[in-house]
């Protein structure tokens, strides 16, 4: 009975969170939308398993943040973000419409046949419909785990099937999917076509046998990161680009920041610019990062 109820009760949330609450962006104007996603945050605990423990493992490297503030945050994050990919998927350009650059000249290159560096901090979504804007397709490399039934339920299941195809449509063929050994040969294929790869380089390396280390520090902590596409870059000497998407959580909109291209002329050049604008971005907003749930495994104190 009690798995019954359990079953059910997943079932129920899933519906909610990852469909018909998000979707209302897809209807209402996105003032409203946000406006209704706000109060939802700030008043139900929605996502909880989810965002379990986070803000005390924030605190602990923040220790100036407010808790109420940082789970509010938090809650508003994951719902933005799951109503970015149905607007993305439905409505791509209303989404198109609500990113507000905070500086001038915060567009993506004209050039083809570069790398898209991003991070799981912000909302990252608008990147795949604004990339083809300027040309080139944009392949997403994603993990895409096995999942057993017990571990989701058959809308979640059902919803990142959906996220999936997306990815592979968005990419004019075929995104690319990581950990089949194929990974990195496709995404340097990929530069060569003329397309563009976009890794989410905050991805923790969890596997450290027969690999090189590299780590985002600065003056108080390090931050494993998984190696194969700094080896890209340096030997192949392909352009890149570091981006990020702010979602400003009093308005709503969502504030890119990408940089002009760049060249790796050393790996210690890589790292330092890759380690500046994470630990940039995570300084200016701690609640907008998605892996503190992970961090006392991965973000060490120096």
């Amino acid at each position: 009975m009690r798995s019954i109820l359990f079953y059910t009760y997943r079932e129920i949330r899933d519906l909610i969170l990852l469909y018909l609450l998000p979707m209302i962006a897809l209807i209402l104007p996105w003032a409203i939308s946000f406006q209704i996603f706000k109060w939802v945050s700030k008043y139900l605990p929605i996502y909880h398993h989810a965002l379990e423990g986070n803000y005390s493992h924030a605190s602990q490297y923040y220790p100036d943040l407010v808790e109420k503030r940082f789970n509010q945050n938090q809650r508003l994050l994951l719902l933005v973000d799951n109503a970015d990919f149905w607007l993305c998927r439905f409505r791509p350009t209303k989404m198109l419409n609500l990113t507000r650059p905070a500086k001038a000249n915060q567009r993506w290159p004209s050039a083809q046949g570069y790398i898209a560096l991003g991070l799981h901090w912000g909302t990252g979504f608008p990147a795949l419909i604004e990339i083809p804007q300027s040309g080139p397709a944009p392949k997403f490399v994603f993990s895409d785990p096995t999942f057993l039934f017990n571990q989701q339920g058959l809308l979640e299941t059902a919803y990142k099937n959906i996220r999936r195809k997306w990815f592979h449509r968005i990419a004019r063929g075929k995104a690319i999917v990581a950990g089949k050994g194929r990974a990195f040969k496709e995404i340097e294929q990929a530069t060569k076509q003329k397309h563009v790869p976009v890794l989410l380089y905050d991805a923790p390396q969890h596997d450290k046998s027969g690999t090189e280390v590299y780590k985002l520090k600065n003056k108080q902590f390090t931050y494993q990161i998984a190696s194969g596409f700094v080896k890209i870059i340096t030997s192949t000497q392909v352009p890149y680009v570091l981006f990020s998407y702010k979602l400003d959580v009093n308005t709503g909109f969502r504030q890119p920041n990408i940089t002009k291209l760049k060249s790796a002329d050393s790996t210690e050049n890589l790292i330092k610019n890759l380690s500046d604008f994470f630990f940039e971005n995570l300084d200016s907003d701690p609640s907008l990062w998605h892996f503190w749930k992970q961090s006392p495994h991965i973000l060490v104190k120096t």
